[in-house]
């Protein structure tokens, strides 16, 4: 089993956990910019669906906690004998490739495999909601709930995202290539759509972005403290927020 993942299932159930997205090494264009409301800022919106010719990528190191490593690797062993354009990995035995490849196979992917490495979150999960590439995360459902559980809601995870067991996986109960190759196309375009409507919720732009992961995770730490501050000091917490309102 997924000791590691079980660990970390006791410790996140044990205590109250405010969680956040990690930081996309991906940049939005200027909210300026966008010429309507159905234009999302994101790269990946003007790259059509034709132009994903992969069903799935992994790329990444082949480092990570124990269970993490035997996992990776039983992904690249998988996503090479599936070959292209079932899957296209940029990961080999001597190490990963270069940050921009991997932006460039996320381009080209439906589906990108995130599996865990030294924790069960990956920044790598951002860098593939940016460029429009449906996470598919290998975890248990109870580990998944914990998830940046702040900032992304239960609708939007359904929406957003593919949950896989990664231990199934591994005892061969579940086939890697049959789940991803059964999702319908209309649900994959509805969560396309559901990307490009709500990823920027949970992005830190760099650029003036009014409803951005920036400004909600502000939003939720201030509500945290309100919560958890004296009284007396919720007044000083009004008046030193600047922006952010209640």
């Amino acid at each position: 089993g997924f000791s590691s993942e079980e660990r970390q299932e006791r410790v996140l159930g044990g205590i109250q956990c405010v969680s956040f997205p990690f930081p996309s090494s991906v940049r939005t264009i200027a909210a300026s910019d966008i010429k309507s409301t159905t234009h999302r800022p994101w790269i990946w919106t003007e790259k059509r669906a034709e132009k994903r010719k992969y069903l799935m990528s992994f790329g990444g190191s082949l480092n990570g906690m124990e269970d993490s490593v035997i996992l990776r690797r039983f992904l690249l062993s998988r996503c090479e004998k599936l070959g292209l354009p079932k899957c296209l990995s940029i990961t080999t035995e001597k190490g990963f490739a270069s940050m921009e490849a991997a932006f460039q196979a996320k381009r080209r992917s439906v589906f990108c495999l995130e599996p865990p490495g030294y924790g069960m979150e990956r920044k790598s999960i951002m860098d593939s909601l940016s460029l429009g590439c449906i996470p598919v995360i290998f975890v248990t459902p109870k580990v998944w709930s914990y998830f940046w559980s702040s900032i992304w809601s239960p609708r939007m995870k359904k929406d957003m995202a593919i949950l896989i067991d990664g231990r199934k996986l591994l005892d061969g109960k579940v086939d890697l290539f049959e789940t991803l190759a059964g999702i319908s196309p209309q649900r994959v375009r509805k969560m396309q759509e559901a990307i490009s409507q709500n990823f920027h919720m949970l992005h830190y732009s760099n650029i003036d972005f009014p409803g951005d992961g920036m400004e909600r995770a502000l939003h939720i730490l201030k509500r945290v403290a309100m919560r958890r501050v004296p009284h007396t000091c919720r007044d000083y917490i009004n008046d030193t927020s600047g922006t952010t309102s209640s």
